[in-house]
């Protein structure tokens, strides 16, 4: 019996599995997009850590 990967995945790229590398991937992969999807992205996170902050100040799970 083999531990090889299904052929329709990739192989894994170990050097994204490291903080430098995560981080480096990150980079690359926001610099591929436009300003207004770079805008938006941020709206949609903004968005997302005011419902955090407002479930953790009602004291919700």
């Amino acid at each position: 019996m083999t531990d090889s990967p299904p052929a329709d995945e990739p192989p894994v790229d170990w050097q994204m599995t490291t903080f430098a590398g995560a981080r480096r991937e990150q980079l690359r992969r926001w610099s591929q997009l436009s300003l207004r999807q770079i805008l938006e992205a941020q709206e949609e996170m903004q968005e997302l850590a005011l419902r955090f902050a407002a479930g953790r100040a009602s004291g919700g799970d």
